[in-house]
């Protein structure tokens, strides 16, 4: 019988997380070069305060994502990409109500972005 995967129920559970997917990003042949040269860690703890305000309601993101990602040069394989591997990497480890709504969230926001860049 298979174990049920936990949820995301808290902030340590995101970090865990996110420090998983961009170690997977960074190796991606099409999004890691996005990443060279980025304090990891720094970011790591930003899109933590992030997802933590989104999912739990901690008010800790106080910034412009989309601002930061504009001088990056992103089409649409990129958003593709970080999607599918961001809801890869999720739900590998993770199954349940929180996880379910980062996922919705994520397809959001990526939605959005493109929207924004102009790339539909």
């Amino acid at each position: 019988m298979q174990s049920k995967k936990p949820d995301i129920l808290s902030r340590t559970d995101l970090e865990l997380f996110l420090q998983k997917f961009y170690a997977e990003a960074r190796e991606n042949e099409i999004i890691g070069e996005k990443f060279i040269g980025m304090d990891l860690d720094q970011h790591i703890v930003v899109i933590v305060d992030f997802w933590d305000s989104v999912i739990f309601g901690s008010n800790k993101y106080h910034g412009d994502p989309f601002g930061k990602h504009l001088g990056l040069t992103l089409n649409q394989e990129h958003f593709a990409t970080w999607l599918s591997l961001f809801k890869t990497t999720l739900t590998n480890n993770y199954e349940g109500k929180n996880t379910d709504e980062i996922i919705l969230r994520a397809e959001t926001i990526a939605r959005v972005f493109q929207h924004k860049l102009k790339l539909y």
